[in-house]
């Protein structure tokens, strides 16, 4: 079971470097690439937050 885990913890780390890479890549705001992409601030900004727990 542990090594299930890893392995969806590390495509979530790969989907997350994707999605940063693709937002500071284009021209827009964060909240403007968020907003053109679906996704919620929040969610984006929370890998960031060092107090949130995965």
């Amino acid at each position: 079971m542990d090594q299930i885990q890893s392995i969806k913890a590390e495509l979530r780390l790969r989907h997350w470097a994707k999605v940063i890479a693709e937002c500071q890549a284009s021209t827009q705001t964060v909240k403007a690439w968020c907003e053109a992409n679906d996704i919620h601030i929040k969610t984006y900004l929370r890998p960031f937050d060092c107090s949130s727990t995965p």
